[in-house]
């Protein structure tokens, strides 16, 4: 049986990234396609609800025709401070993990160009960078499922006896990164009551995975297994999207909005490494090579439609509703050669994925010098049969004041609760990671 998992070392090298527990390519798709709520305080307070709105930097990333609503020369810059308390259960193991981190959140600013005619009576030029998506999260396990993983460290002989009397597990899942998005918007006002609006952007993506995987078990002859994993991925890139939108209003005080925000064509970069140390009691074992590999492919991710309606109280505030749709079946990797023919990664896409509908409900109520906010929002599950992922659900309280005629202190708390899912070497039952973010947002910004 030990020559046998010893010449078997060598062959594994070569078939570890099958069994890899980093991120699936049909897993990168769907999380590379999703946005998380980040901008403008303003924005993150009232959930984000802002495609009828307008007004606001972080709005023409749904609406570039909302940077037409401006009224003067505008600039502002966001940082925000992350919470996440992670929930992981895996058969009967549990372990709670919390962690927080600082982010810039948003940078922008918009300039004004009058041409004094009834019709086309301004231009807005703006340019706007946010994180859509922060990928920090750490998830942590440390017990024992008995459940042997034995057959993903070797390959031993059927016949002989197994190293399945398993006394610990350990993991260790570490993300990290962001993807950040740059929109460029140009924005007109036709007539007295109607906006449209156009723009660029520009994404960039740093996606970083760390696993550290430990089990050690025995043979009925009490020899020792002991096994170490660690991987590394890297994965980085950019891409480009458009939108188109507009606002009308058919009557005093009601506000509609429609938008489209086009697929994002990326081109990624993927950078993996991995080595794995074992040892036996009773034998002396060769060590795998390390498994370094780099590679290229893209990604288009789905498009999104955004219908809005805002209702304005005179100067007293505003309710507003958002709702979105985005069809994730829709995402595709390519070269098609190797995720269809091959892999069959974007056959899995368009089998687990489905489209999904996005709420933003969002208010403001103002007074003399203070403004009071707060926010709902709702994404149904992007999954079709793996229900134990579930909506994703939040709320958002804030307030802003002026600090003088022309500049404002804006300040916003979102809570976010959503269920993701990862796995734990070769088991077909998946950890199911239950997820709280309390994110604290603040933004400085001045018109001129």
């Amino acid at each position: 049986m030990i020559q046998k998992i010893i010449s078997f070392l060598v062959i594994i090298t070569l078939t570890l990234p099958i069994f890899s527990q980093v991120r699936k390519y049909d897993e990168t798709a769907l999380l590379f396609s999703q946005d998380k709520l980040n901008g403008t305080a303003r924005f993150v307070a009232m959930s984000g609800a802002f495609g009828a709105v307008g007004g606001d930097l972080s709005a023409g990333e749904i609406n570039p025709a909302g940077m037409a609503i401006f009224n003067s020369n505008h600039a502002a810059i966001t940082l925000d401070v992350n919470t996440i308390k992670t929930n992981n259960s895996f058969y009967n193991l549990s372990s709670k993990v919390k962690s927080s981190d600082l982010n810039f959140a948003q940078a922008g600013g918009l300039i004004i160009f009058k041409t004094g005619k009834d019709q086309w009576s301004k231009f807005t030029l703006s340019i706007n960078t946010t994180t859509t998506n922060d990928f920090y999260n750490y998830i942590t396990l440390k017990g024992n499922n008995h459940i042997s993983n034995e057959g993903y460290f070797l390959n031993p002989d059927p016949t002989a006896d197994l190293y399945d009397n398993v006394d610990l597990q350990e993991m260790r899942n570490k993300t990290f990164g962001t993807n950040s998005k740059t929109t460029f918007a140009i924005a007109t006002k036709f007539n007295k009551n109607t906006y449209f609006g156009f723009s660029i952007m520009s994404n960039s993506i740093n996606y970083n995975q760390e696993i550290n995987a430990f089990e050690g078990s025995q043979d009925i002859n009490n020899n020792t297994f002991e096994a170490e994993l660690n991987q590394q991925l890297n994965v980085y890139g950019a891409g480009v999207s458009f939108g188109f939108g507009a606002i009308t209003s058919p009557m005093e005080n009601l506000r509609l909005g429609l938008s489209y925000q086009t697929p994002t064509w990326y081109t990624l970069t993927e950078e993996f490494n991995e080595d794995m140390t074992i040892s036996l009691s009773n034998a002396n074992v060769t060590q795998p090579k390390n498994v370094d590999s780099y590679y290229e492919y893209n990604l288009r991710t789905p498009g999104k439609t955004t219908a809005s309606i805002t209702y304005i109280f005179e100067k007293q505030g505003l309710i507003s509703l958002d709702y979105s749709y985005k069809d994730y079946s829709m995402a595709k990797l390519s070269p098609t050669s190797e995720f269809e023919n091959e892999t069959n990664y974007n056959q899995r896409i368009k089998d687990d994925y489905t489209a999904v509908s996005s709420i933003n409900i969002g208010g403001e109520y103002r007074l003399k010098y203070i403004s009071l906010r707060g926010g709902y929002h709702f994404e149904s599950n992007p999954y079709k049969n793996y229900r134990e992922t579930k909506n994703i659900n939040g709320y958002s309280l804030g307030f802003g004041f002026k600090t003088s005629q022309y500049s404002k202190l804006d300040f916003a708390f979102n809570q976010t609760d959503y269920i993701n899912k990862s796995y734990y070497l070769s088991s077909p039952e998946p950890i199911n990671s239950s997820t709280k973010i309390n994110k604290f947002t603040v933004s400085y910004s001045m018109n001129f």
